[in-house]
């Protein structure tokens, strides 16, 4: 219940009404977090798993599936209806008869709500959570999998693989930007809490089912930054553009990073061409873009940009001979990006003084253009 407040005066009085009832929000959010973490924290939670044996083969039966009906029907999916309405008749189960007690299915499906709205003190949390969350634990296993469950139904509603999850991973998806921050800062990243490399798997989640604009708090942070300032993060980044589980609106704030990148020092220079070929060959007009438009003033970027291709282990199919970036993207069969790097090099050329390799490139392109099937007569 909310506190009762004085009367105020004054033309700033709705100001700071509105700052106390906030502060009673939070404080309550705080003490809500608190429980539900403290209950999932209870040791029976991290030696009973949720299901048994059989209520795993049970979740693997088709939604409508009637062990006893020898027809075998199921129910379709219907597209446009509710959860409650898809899920009606699903066979329930009951986690206090697993013996997880009656507050489990509440903890363990709203205490990252909880998290998401806590910015004040986030210290005070943050041991209870790394210990909630640490990866490989029946803990996160049993919370996770009831998580995914909200109306306690053996069939899940939605993906969420605990395997995948470490106390940075939940709290960079669920966690107030206050709670990452603090995280970053005061935790220990090579603990057995954690996976072997939690930050890059953070960020992966992140871009597969969060907000991307929390990939930047990564990224710039002075303690874990230089994880993510690295090409396996931008391939990673890039090949989930490509195929994304879950369209985002805009990728901007994700892409910007090699802006960000740029900015920090020579560090991308020396795998930039690399970066630029692997680009083409996904037809990611995104990085090529800006690292198009960086290298126009940029003339160490644009050096190694027009460097001959001399890609690194493990980026390179040993069916596909190997190309700079527009033999790459015409390779590939990204035409557009062909045609707009081809033209993009003209520019550079005509701005760089390494006439040579800008020719080696043309002839490349002109190549790969004259064999490719796709130009093909």
């Amino acid at each position: 219940m909310l506190p009762t407040l004085p009367p105020l005066s004054g033309s700033g009085s709705k100001t700071v009404q509105k700052r106390h009832i906030d502060q009673s929000i939070e404080h309550m959010e705080a003490c809500a977090l608190e429980i539900c973490v403290k209950y999932l924290l209870l040791e029976d939670i991290d030696n009973i798993t949720l299901f048994s044996e059989e209520q795993i083969v049970l979740e693997e039966l088709p939604h409508g599936f009637d062990v006893s009906d020898s027809d075998g029907d199921t129910i379709e999916y219907d597209l446009f209806g509710s959860w409650d309405a898809w899920e009606e008749g699903m066979i329930l189960y009951d986690p206090a008869n697993r013996g997880l007690g009656e507050f489990f299915a509440y903890a363990s499906c709203h205490w990252v709500d909880h998290l998401g709205a806590v910015t004040e003190e986030p210290q005070l949390h943050l041991a209870s959570i790394e210990k909630l969350c640490e990866v490989g634990s029946t803990r996160i296993q049993n919370w996770i999998e009831q998580n995914r469950r909200p109306n306690c139904t053996i069939k899940p509603r939605f993906e969420f693989d605990a395997s995948l999850y470490d106390p940075v991973t939940v709290m960079s998806l669920y966690g107030s930007e206050a709670m990452l921050r603090c995280m970053l800062k005061e935790s220990d990243f090579n603990s057995m809490m954690f996976h072997h490399r939690p930050i890059l798997g953070a960020a992966d989640q992140i871009i597969q089912w969060g907000d991307l604009s929390r990939l930047k708090i990564l990224f710039l942070d002075d303690t874990v930054g230089q994880q993510l300032q690295t090409l396996d993060f931008f391939l990673l980044l890039m090949s989930r553009w490509s195929y994304p589980r879950v369209q985002h609106q805009s990728w901007d704030s994700a892409f910007d990073l090699i802006d960000q990148m740029l900015d920090l020092g020579p560090a991308i220079e020396q795998w930039s061409n690399e970066l630029l070929c692997v680009a083409a060959g996904m037809g990611c007009m995104p990085v090529i873009c800006r690292l198009m438009t960086r290298a126009r003033r940029d003339t160490v970027l644009r050096t190694e940009l027009l460097r001959g291709a001399q890609r690194g282990k493990g980026t390179h199919s040993r069916d596909k001979p190997l190309h700079q970036s527009i033999g790459e993207a015409v390779w590939c069969n990204h035409v557009h990006v062909s045609w707009n790097t081809c033209w993009t090099w003209r520019a550079l050329k005509r701005t760089s003084p390494i006439s040579t390799h800008a020719a080696r490139i043309f002839s490349i392109w002109r190549q790969d253009t004259a064999t490719h099937p796709c130009f093909a007569s």
